[in-house]
């Protein structure tokens, strides 16, 4: 499916598809038969379903050359007032990344008794029937799962895993020693015929991963700066994960103005021709996917995260107001990019996706990319201009 600029682009890094990051935003990742977890597109073997080869072209609307003033008056977007999600990273969640670093290392120990508690590290095997059978996709061996359903847990494991929401919590204060089974529900959107339905998984957890220490030794396996210390590489991770939970930070707080912006924005108008040729080009992806893949389009809707043809105009329409909002900001605040600018900002983008520049121009226009460099240029200033008030629980 071709993007429109959304407020999806807020939770995603941006890379020469964006199919995969929306998935995994919406649907928990589907677990293998081999225990491996995959948040693939349909027919996908990496998740991505763009190549670099393939020139976009999505449906473009002249949002700089527009009076923009024919749809919305634009009220106060400085000062907007968000929650302070930022939070201070502690010794005892350095020492808990740590730990998981080291169990993603290999590590570690096997502990054969105790109880579950939350961030407790387990090797599992599990099967998981719906109406009593077995279901395709839904058992493993020798598992390795972080419980937690800490959507925002910055992880050391090389992959931290969520499963289907209370997964993580039913299996907090279970006794390791005696198998037990735990009751979920699939989303409604799961994107295949588990949707909505009730699960019951078997659990066998066959040993807690208790962490080694932190020794010199172990830190050589680690880091990879030569002649670390002990003391060194841990006030380096502290560094790290304080950058991580700040990045989130910020993300969620991106998020919430963008939401606040477009709520509390009146629109006069809206450019209905070119919402309704957004909306029909993505039905008409959707429907040669169909075919592809052998999914109906409203399986296909579900996948990526719409209950209907109708919340996907809905997702067209937002996305159409928030960049009127942004252009117009452009223009309020002279955010112009110039072509020295556009190339420069397309060098730092190669180097960050690790892509020559060429073969991102080849792969999008150069509008679609011009609607990225803005959206990050206004979520910027909007944020730099937000007031941060402190949480309701600080």
């Amino acid at each position: 499916m071709k993007k429109i600029i959304s407020l999806i682009i807020l939770s995603c890094t941006f890379v020469l598809t964006l199919a995969s990051c929306q998935l995994s935003t919406i649907i928990p990742p589907v677990v293998t038969t081999t225990g491996e977890v995959t948040s693939e597109a349909p027919g996908s073997e990496d998740g991505t379903t763009t190549s670099a080869d393939t020139v976009e072209t999505p449906v473009t609307y002249d949002f700089m050359g527009t009076d923009l003033t024919q749809f919305v008056d634009l009220g106060e977007y400085k000062g907007i007032k968000i929650e302070d999600k930022r939070i201070t990273v502690t010794d005892e969640m350095v020492t808990r990344y740590i730990s998981e670093m080291l169990i993603s290392a290999d590590l570690f120990t096997k502990q054969r008794t105790g109880i579950i508690e939350e961030y407790t590290v387990v090797s599992m095997d599990y099967v998981g029937k719906v109406d009593g059978v077995a279901f395709e996709g839904g058992s493993a061996k020798d598992f390795v799962f972080l419980v937690s359903e800490n959507a925002n847990y910055v992880s050391g494991l090389s992959d931290r895993t969520m499963f289907i929401a209370g997964f993580a919590e039913a299996m907090i204060g279970k006794d390791i020693s005696k198998e037990f089974d735990i009751n979920v529900k699939f989303p409604e959107n799961y994107g295949n015929d588990l949707s909505g339905k009730n699960a019951v998984f078997t659990i066998t957890v066959n040993h807690i991963l208790k962490a080694d220490e932190l020794t010199a030794d172990n830190v050589k396996k680690l880091s990879s700066t030569e002649n670390i210390t002990v003391d060194d590489f841990v006030k380096q991770t502290k560094e790290d994960l304080v950058a991580a939970y700040n990045e989130a930070a910020r993300n969620n707080m991106n998020v919430s103005i963008w939401n606040i912006l477009i709520d509390g924005t009146t629109f006069k108008a809206l450019p209905d021709e070119y919402i309704n040729e957004v909306y029909g080009d993505e039905i008409q992806d959707l429907e040669a996917m169909s075919k592809v893949y052998g999914m109906t389009v409203d399986q296909l809707l579900a996948y990526y995260g719409y209950a209907s043809k109708e919340a996907l105009k809905e997702e067209v329409i937002k996305g159409t107001k928030q960049s009127i909002i942004f252009y117009q900001i452009v223009k309020n605040e002279n955010l112009v990019i110039d072509d020295e600018a556009y190339e420069a900002r397309l060098e730092e983008l190669a180097k960050e996706i690790g892509y020559k520049v060429e073969d991102i121009k080849k792969a999008y226009t150069k509008e679609y990319l011009l609607d990225r460099f803005y959206f990050e240029d206004v979520t910027d200033f909007l944020y730099t201009n937000a007031t941060l008030v402190p949480a309701a629980n600080s």
